[in-house]
């Protein structure tokens, strides 16, 4: 008798203990998410942001101007946070979707072509896109959820007046 009531213990405090992991685990992700989310909207990356949008607007996104590579690389290492899951993919979806998605969008013709050269450039920014972009197609129900051209240009309208 004294045994089953020490399992049962020992269940409870391990199951216990999971959930605690869970929650601390829940608590960090939406830290680093804020910190992210600080960065993303600091004065530094505004600035590189509308220089971004004013390059894609002036029609310069079959090269990926420098200012878009700032904000891929900035998606690249959410991209690896993503990929290694430290960071859930359904908050990174909800926190960034729309900026990667109009960032992936417009400049994936400069980004392939750069990956003819170099087959690292942006791989993670690229699987984070099909992973975010999977999820809003389900969120979505329907199979196309790419940015129309006049989408695109609103997108870096709106980026342009950061």
């Amino acid at each position: 008798m004294m045994a089953w009531i020490t399992f049962i213990l020992t269940f409870i405090t391990a199951v216990c203990l999971i959930y605690q992991i869970w929650l601390s685990r829940i608590a960090l992700t939406a830290d680093v998410i804020l910190k992210l989310l600080a960065r993303f909207e600091s004065p530094e990356m505004l600035i590189i942001r509308r220089e971004a949008a004013k390059a894609f607007l002036a029609k310069n996104y079959r090269a990926v101007p420098n200012p878009a590579q700032d904000v891929l690389n900035f998606f690249e290492t959410l991209g690896f946070l993503t990929n290694l899951k430290a960071l859930d993919k359904r908050i990174v979806w909800n926190s960034f979707f729309s900026t990667i998605r109009g960032y992936w969008e417009a400049f994936e013709v400069g980004i392939k072509d750069r990956q003819k050269v170099d087959k690292t450039a942006w791989t993670e920014t690229e699987n984070l896109y099909n992973i975010l972009n999977a999820i809003q197609k389900k969120k979505a129900k329907t199979s196309n959820v790419k940015l129309e051209k006049d989408e695109l240009t609103s997108f870096f309208n709106r980026e342009a007046s950061l």
